[in-house]
């Protein structure tokens, strides 16, 4: 009775231990893949920042296509990456929007040297305010034309008109 009884237990504590790793394993894949996922949306968003550089420069134009089919590229491992996480398109597109943004905003502080606390970031969607906020740049919610994300309005300062940035100059 005594072999029947440390049997089970053995097969019970050997299926926990063998879930428990395998938990584990599922663990560090999902990091490992939202982390790649991180790294193509970053490039992604260096491959368009570049497409638009040498497209003012006057590059060649293969330069640029080679540029625009590597960002494509990118996006498409983006997005295969995201259906295999088991995201929302609506959220991919949302984070390489985000990703972008925060891409653009650091280009264009650095090209022009902008002190950062004298940089104010007005728009009117979560992927203009979420990338100025994780840059620490102060961000003004304004209502567009192009929509509007009334969640966001509680986490920041909210303008209706134009005029309005001077009352936070």
């Amino acid at each position: 009775m005594k072999k029947y009884i440390y049997l089970i237990i053995s097969i019970f504590y050997l299926t926990s231990v063998l879930a428990i790793e395998k938990t584990k394993e599922e663990k560090v894949a999902k990091f490992v893949l939202e982390n790649i996922q991180k790294d193509y949306t970053s490039c992604y968003a260096f491959y368009r920042i570049a497409e638009e550089s040498f497209r003012k420069s006057n590059a060649k134009k293969s330069v640029i296509r080679g540029l625009v089919k590597s960002a494509d590229t990118t996006l498409k491992f983006v997005h295969d990456l995201g259906e295999v996480l088991e995201l929302k398109p609506q959220l991919m597109t949302e984070k390489n929007r985000i990703e972008i943004k925060s891409e653009f905003y650091k280009q264009i502080i650095s090209e022009f040297k902008f002190n950062k606390k004298n940089v104010i970031v007005i728009g009117n969607l979560a992927s203009d305010i979420i990338p100025a906020e994780n840059l620490n740049l102060k961000s003004l919610m304004i209502k567009g034309s192009f929509g509007f994300d009334d969640h966001l309005c509680q986490t920041c300062d909210q303008i209706d008109k134009l005029k309005q940035i001077l009352n936070f100059l």
